[in-house]
């Protein structure tokens, strides 16, 4: 396979030390971030076609439910609601985690 560098605007081909190192940075496992802000879940969700099945999930949850998704600052991982939530729109632990990872770029 060839790798192509832009080097200050310019395209050239990798060199053998920068593919070894592009092939070492893909073999690392991602890890999967254990808080994001509540911004960046929505923005995962909407580019995940879910945040209208997520708003109308929270608005027929409980009024906890309800507080938390409108008023918190941040998204816990692991937290309860986050993996019921996750099940009621049909995502698997992996797709969550998946989610918190493209979240954390945004």
């Amino acid at each position: 396979m060839t790798y192509i560098i832009l080097d200050n605007g310019i395209e050239r081909p990798a060199t053998e030390d920068e593919i070894a190192e592009l092939n070492f940075i893909k073999s690392m496992p991602i890890s999967v971030p254990q808080i994001i802000t509540m911004k960046q879940a929505r923005l995962a969700l909407l580019a995940a076609g879910k945040l209208d099945a997520a708003n109308t999930a929270f608005a027929s949850a409980s009024t906890q439910a309800q507080v938390m998704w409108d008023y918190s600052s941040t998204v816990e991982r692991n937290n309860p609601l986050v993996i019921s939530m996750g099940t009621t729109l049909g995502l698997s632990s992996s797709d969550i985690d998946n989610l918190f990872i493209q979240a954390a770029t945004l």
